[in-house]
């Protein structure tokens, strides 16, 4: 009889549980691996999706094609921005300006790096990377460092070597920098922000950022 009783027994508690809402007794998920965040990284790029131009669709339907692509573009790529450490790479980025700016103007420029890369990096990055094998050759954690190594087969640049720095903030990796063939991204950037603000101003550099962020949201001419 016990055996009989006893897949009820489990069915009632399977519903107790639900009823008093399960996640109260979820076990804490262990935080990703650095190798783990580069991996969603890579996925939420590649994730964009490559679909027909509007204006190549016909009336209403185009419409709609081109309004469901931006939707699930922007959400894809909203994904990868939650794996970078936006505010230390902004930080970096600007360098000696960096103390110079007023938290206020700190936060607008966190927010227009992070357009930049919503629209510009991400969309170019998912070019590049398309239908590409991407496989981890290393992966190195130093205690709140971490570094991860990638190599890929491009059809026309050939081998190529792509490194992910990652730092530990609140218990979670985020990467913030990344490095192909040894050039470093936020080096790079630092290099060309520091010589527009040193010969033009601060408010040059934002209105470069605004202006190559106003050309990327603009669909060209046909």
């Amino acid at each position: 009889m016990m055996r009989f009783r006893l897949p009820l027994l489990y069915g009632f508690m399977i519903c107790l549980l639900a009823w008093w809402r399960i996640d109260n007794f979820r076990v804490e998920a262990q935080p990703e691996r650095p190798i783990e965040v580069v991996n969603r990284l890579i996925g939420a790029i590649r994730g964009t999706p490559l679909l027909e131009p509007p204006e190549q669709a016909d009336g209403q339907q185009g419409q709609e094609v081109g309004r469901t692509g931006a939707q699930l573009e922007r959400k894809t790529l909203a994904a990868a921005l939650e794996m970078v450490d936006l505010a230390g790479i902004s930080q970096r980025a600007l360098g000696k300006h960096w103390a110079k700016r007023s938290p206020d103007e700190q936060s607008e420029f966190i927010t227009l790096f992070s357009q930049l890369l919503l629209h510009v990096a991400f969309p170019q990055s998912a070019g590049f990377l398309h239908d590409l094998a991407i496989p981890v050759t290393d992966e190195h954690i130093d205690g709140q460092q971490a570094s991860v190594t990638t190599l890929i087969q491009h059809p026309e640049a050939g081998e190529i070597t792509i490194g992910y720095r990652l730092v530990e903030l609140n218990g979670n990796w985020r990467i913030h920098d990344i490095e192909m063939e040894g050039v470093s991204l936020v080096r790079n950037l630092r290099t060309q922000f520091n010589k527009i603000i040193t010969h033009f101003s601060y408010s040059e550099l934002l209105r470069r950022m605004r202006e190559k962020l106003t050309s990327a949201r603009v669909p060209t001419s046909p």
